[in-house]
């Protein structure tokens, strides 16, 4: 639900709240932490995807990278058959987050650049819901 009204806003035209996602992060952090005091397992793995889904929206590539490198090791001692989407979404996630931390770049940087008018940045909210999309399919 969290991610829908987000996304539901970008396609309205709205740039994606990040700061909203920064905000996020200390309940995120928070959770990670029981988590990793839980069995390791894929059902820990669904979390750490959310939560690197979620880092990703606050523009922590390297976190997101390195929590999705987490679940994707948890989803493979599972039955591929039944994490096979899962495992792919966060690759797809992981690589988009390797690209960005490789470029620095981040939207609110690209939207320095732009026309003025927010153009970079709705091109990269694009590119991190389009990622994003992909992870939750």
């Amino acid at each position: 639900l969290l991610f829908g009204v987000h996304v539901a806003r970008t396609k309205m035209g709205v740039e994606l709240d990040r700061n909203a996602f920064r905000s996020y992060m200390p309940s995120v952090e928070l959770a990670i932490g029981r988590v990793r005091a839980m069995k390791q397992d894929a059902n820990a793995g669904a979390y750490y995807k959310l939560a690197g889904e979620m880092m990703a929206f606050a523009e922590d590539y390297s976190a997101a990278s390195s929590i999705l490198g987490e679940a994707i090791r948890l989803f493979q001692t599972e039955n591929e058959e039944m994490v096979g989407g899962l495992i792919s979404a966060c690759q797809d996630l992981k690589e988009y987050c390797d690209r960005q931390s490789a470029s620095g770049t981040s939207s609110r940087r690209k939207s320095k650049e732009g026309s003025g008018s927010g153009a970079g940045a709705g091109a990269a909210d694009a590119d991190a819901v389009a990622a994003l999309g992909a992870a939750r399919a």
